[in-house]
């Protein structure tokens, strides 16, 4: 199977973009959820307020005028590309696994066990 780099990807929507001022529809935000955990500066305490502050996300975009907004979220199934790229990682930080029970249970809130949460 054959991976394409992001930045021969990153290039190929470079020229779908030549001019920045083109009259632009916001019809459909597609918002990447792996994207959005990452870019988490703050953990919430809880797995509730942790849904809240995407959730806000989610209503933001909606509220920018988008008539359309799609959540998309990775699945690791097994014997896949993606499957085998976290097992490499996870040998190296080890595994997290997380039963979320409540709106009020606690997330992993130091940076570490959260970036090997996400990596899990």
């Amino acid at each position: 199977m054959f991976k394409t780099r992001k930045p021969v990807i990153a290039s190929t929507l470079d020229e779908y973009a030549k001019d920045p001022k083109a009259n632009i529809r916001n019809d459909c935000v597609i918002l990447d959820a792996m994207a959005i955990l990452h870019s988490i500066s703050h953990i919430p305490e809880t797995w509730g307020g942790l849904a809240d502050q995407i959730f806000n996300k989610v209503i933001k975009s909606y509220l920018s005028g988008s008539k359309r907004v799609d959540f998309v979220a990775d699945v690791n199934k097994p014997n896949s590309i993606k499957d085998g790229e976290c097992s490499k990682h996870l040998s190296d930080s080890g595994l997290i696994h997380v039963k979320i029970s409540g709106k009020d249970q606690k997330t992993p809130t130091n940076m570490q066990s959260w970036n090997i949460f996400l990596t899990s």
